[in-house]
């Protein structure tokens, strides 16, 4: 794999298509997009883990078992670390980090989409437990005792995840409004929108003037 990249990416693409789309595509999308993918999918589980061992109900009896996967996760949190940073330095030597391109943005609202939802889904269940506290419902009667640590600790690993990612990228495409038009009428930004929040800005017009 590495003799394949190297060959065409190094030698032929990486200086020879600079700036193009697909230059840029690659670079986004299936560079720094996976290396942050790689990175924080890894980072959750083991953060989970922890989550699990110290407040959850572990089912391995020794913190050995428990943590058996760990190694594979952290290698693997370390090779996206190190590919996103890569290719971040590759954008940077391109003098392209900082475009408002149309892979660009697609990246950027790509992840800003993933934390939103990981951060949804990470409430929903604090909220069910909350509610099942309220309630006074006892699921002792048909769960194992306990059954609500690790839901919580699954719950509050998608918010520390999640949230995060969501408002750093959301920030920064908000911040991109006041400065290009361009960034408004954006493709990919009315599919996040509508999306995410199932409204695009040109449907709640036109039920406003319909009122």
């Amino acid at each position: 794999g590495f003799v394949v990249w190297a060959w065409h990416w190094l030698l032929q693409l990486r200086r020879g298509d600079r700036q193009t789309t697909m230059w840029r595509a690659y670079v986004f999308l299936f560079g720094t997009l996976l290396g942050v993918a790689l990175a924080i999918i890894p980072a959750a589980v083991m953060l989970y883990l922890v989550l699990e061992w110290f407040v959850g109900t572990p089912g391995e009896d020794t913190a050995a078992a428990h943590f058996s996967g760990s190694p594979g996760a952290f290698a693997t949190f370390v090779v996206g670390l190190a590919n996103w940073a890569y290719h971040r330095a590759v954008l940077v030597e391109a003098g392209d980090a900082h475009a408002r391109t149309g892979p660009e943005r697609v990246y950027r609202y790509l992840l800003s989409a993933a934390g939103l939802v990981t951060t949804a889904v990470g409430m929903a269940v604090l909220i069910s437990l909350a509610a099942d506290g309220l309630s006074g419902y006892h699921a002792d009667l048909v769960e194992a005792p306990g059954w609500w640590r690790n839901q919580l600790c699954a719950g509050v690993t998608l918010i520390v995840v999640g949230l995060p990612l969501w408002a750093r990228y959301w920030r920064d495409t908000q911040q991109a409004l006041a400065a290009s038009v361009e960034e408004r009428r954006a493709s990919s930004r009315r599919v996040y929108v509508f999306g995410i929040v199932g409204v695009d800005r040109k449907s709640t017009r036109l039920n406003s003037s319909h009122g």
